[in-house]
């Protein structure tokens, strides 16, 4: 039976210095158990297919390299949750890919740590962090995320045509549609068309999110 004050974890890398390197830093701490060592995600999860379902769920945490695995590793490790839907993942990467840390950070991973950036006690308080339910983001994979924010919506902002750029500008400072059509000149069903555009292009839920995403 599980031992409930335990943190099983597993640890994912292609590099063997560093799966066993990350491995003598958490064994030095009693409540932390390591399961296994894999050099990919992919063998990870062939090797939990073949594990009962009590052996997959002794798996607490897996910490796994997303630098070297690319954009195959999201695929795997989702694999990996339909096989034990209470894991938790922290995910250690370069912060390079910022489009793989939104997707992974939308899957719903937890924990991100700075694959060569990090002390010891930095990731014994990633694990902790996150088998207690809580999020982790170093900062380096704070500012990739924010940066692809920024990206994102200056893309967004050049889809918009020469109308819809004058529509979102009024929309901004929280004008009606009434309003703008009177500013514009042109019918309320119009107005009602482009913002309708506005909102699809720039991926906003509502005319106060897209007023704050174009301002």
């Amino acid at each position: 039976m599980k031992n409930s004050s335990a943190i099983h974890v597993t640890i994912c890398d292609s590099s063997p210095v560093i799966r066993h390197g990350i491995r003598d830093i958490l064994s030095s701490q009693a409540e932390v158990r390591i399961v296994s060592l894999a050099s990919s995600t992919k063998e990870l999860v062939q090797e939990y297919r073949g594990k009962d379902e009590a052996s997959r769920n002794e798996l607490d945490i897996v910490l796994t390299d997303f630098e070297e695995n690319g954009l195959s590793v999201i695929g795997y490790l989702r694999d990996l949750c339909k096989l034990i839907p209470d894991l938790k993942i922290v995910a250690l990467n370069d912060c390079a890919n910022s489009d793989l840390l939104v997707e992974a950070i939308e899957m719903g991973i937890k924990g991100f740590q700075c694959k060569h950036d990090f002390t010891t006690q930095e990731l014994i308080d990633t694990v902790h962090t996150v088998f207690n339910g809580g999020s982790h983001m170093s900062s380096c994979v704070t500012n990739a995320v924010l940066a692809n924010m920024v990206k994102s919506q200056a893309r967004s902002k050049t889809l918009l045509s020469a109308r819809e750029e004058e529509v979102a500008k009024l929309l901004s400072v929280g004008k009606s549609n009434k309003e703008i059509a009177q500013d514009l000149i042109i019918s309320p069903r119009t107005v009602k068309f482009h913002v309708s555009s506005i909102l699809s292009k720039l991926n906003a839920k509502n005319r106060t999110e897209a007023a704050l995403l174009y301002g």
